[in-house]
């Protein structure tokens, strides 16, 4: 099953076109979990706007191949190598890269670099004009995020691969965790420790989130199943555990909303739950002092043997949540409304509109039938056709403004009117797999796994 890569948005793009002939070849803060605004609304009409003489909602436009070709504004080549998934990549009108053994930052805007870390790896972190590495030589250093000047480093005093552990800023604290099971938090002022600790009965551990004075982490048991942590954030003593397979979503009156995504979900020990039929989305509540559970809903009936349920996403926002689903014909899209307090089985699903490729951002999602793209804005169900670009997305596409950026797997980026349809340039990004496009307040990020590409378009494009 294809795998897309989730592209990062860092803010609003302002933006310059570059002049080339079109006969040219055409290519997530919230500390925890993002949340966006409640949106209702099933229509699923076409929108009649109209762009060079095609509807918005025609199922292909093949004018998204001959759009305008963009140049980059500039591009510098890197060390080809695997980026961890929590790597900090951009931050504070900066990019970072690794380069003849040391740790890169340059200007988003020029491409120019600011500052060079001998024998620093990538960011794991970052907050407050500062970056935060974990280094081979076993220690965590803090960097000024302008400069590149040391701040701080401190001894991790343990032995698990710089590449294994993690780190997190959250609510003022930076917390470490790694594949050992170690556990500790540091005062981001001066790196000094305020707690450890490594007797959590896990093979692996990692942060996912504070809510309250509870930190939430998710580790494994000997055996390799999933196990949920609720630990006291100011100590590290910890509270709570719970075995299973379950995905945190965010907090609702002092309790963790848990998706259960094991295949047959019980969210009740009474018989009358425990007989009930299987559903895509079981929801559960944690008190976040015992970690007890309770149910919280379940939506839309499991009409299908098809769906993996260990590889489902989950987005929640308000009262409404999204779930994407690996089913036999690809990811799947369904909207759901939280119930309080009793059970639901009113959803929405978006299987008709195609393979799912992202979304939900800014109120939209996005789809691929074969190479046919597709935008659907969620809020009244409008369709919103972007042609056919000739080849499949190879990341999720990515929303500023009334643009969308759609990065695709034959090394092409292309740029569309979000509500038209209407294609506004490509850019070929040359050799190597595209792996994120990133939106700045100076312009768009684009990284191959061989390089970084800038660019910019006119203000009459936005």
């Amino acid at each position: 099953m294809r795998k897309l890569r989730t592209a990062a948005v860092v803010a609003a793009v302002l933006l310059s076109v570059g002049t080339v002939s079109a006969a040219g070849t055409a290519q997530a803060k919230n500390e925890n979990k993002p949340a966006q605004k409640n949106e209702q609304g099933q229509k699923n009409v076409q929108s009649q706007k109209k762009a060079d003489g095609k509807i918005a909602g025609d199922k292909k436009r093949p004018a998204a191949a001959q759009a305008p070709l963009l140049k980059a504004a500039w591009e510098i080549s890197m060390q080809e190598a695997e980026v961890p998934g929590a790597a900090v990549q951009t931050a504070d009108g900066l990019f970072f890269y690794e380069s003849d053994g040391s740790l890169r930052a340059a200007d988003a805007a020029t491409g120019k670099l600011r500052w060079s870390y001998a024998g620093g790896i990538l960011p794991s972190a970052s907050a407050n004009a500062s970056v935060f590495l974990i280094e081979e030589n076993e220690r965590i250093t803090k960097l000024d995020s302008q400069k590149g000047k040391k701040r701080w480093s401190t001894e991790l005093g343990h032995t698990a691969e710089a590449s294994e552990a993690s780190l997190r800023v959250l609510q003022g604290s930076l917390y470490y965790s790694d594949s050992s099971g170690r556990l500790a938090a540091y005062h981001t002022g001066n790196g000094k420790l305020k707690w450890e600790n490594d007797e959590i009965p896990s093979e692996t551990l990692q942060v996912l989130g504070r809510y309250g004075d509870v930190l939430a982490a998710e580790g494994t048991t000997p055996a390799g199943d999933r196990i949920l942590y609720g630990v006291y954030a100011e100590t590290g003593s910890l509270l709570w555990q719970i075995e299973g397979s379950y995905e945190v979503l965010g907090t609702q009156d002092d309790k963790l909303i848990l998706r259960d995504l094991s295949a047959t979900a019980a969210v009740s020990a009474d018989e009358e739950d425990s007989a009930a039929a299987d559903y895509l989305i079981t929801l559960v509540h944690a008190d976040l002092k015992s970690g007890k559970l309770t149910p919280a809903g379940q939506y839309a009936p499991l009409e299908s043997a098809g769906i993996d349920l260990q590889n489902s996403r989950t987005f929640l926002q308000g009262s409404v949540g999204y779930s994407v689903d690996e089913t036999e014909d690809g990811l799947q899209l369904t909207r759901f409304s939280m119930s309080q307090g009793k059970y639901a089985d009113a959803a929405k699903s978006y299987a008709n509109a195609g393979d799912w490729i992202g979304g939900p951002e800014q109120g939209w999602a996005f789809f691929q039938k074969e190479t046919g793209l597709t935008g659907v804005k969620l809020a009244n169900g409008v369709s919103v056709s972007f042609g056919d670009p000739g080849s499949k997305a190879a990341i999720a596409p990515v929303v500023s403004g009334q643009l969308v950026y759609v990065g695709l797997e034959n090394g092409e980026i292309h740029v569309f009117n979000l509500k038209t349809g209407t294609p506004v340039g490509r850019l070929a990004a040359g050799s190597g797999d595209i792996q994120s496009i990133s939106v700045t307040k100076s312009g768009l990020l684009i990284r191959t796994d061989t390089k970084w590409l800038g660019l910019t378009l006119a203000k009459s494009s936005k």
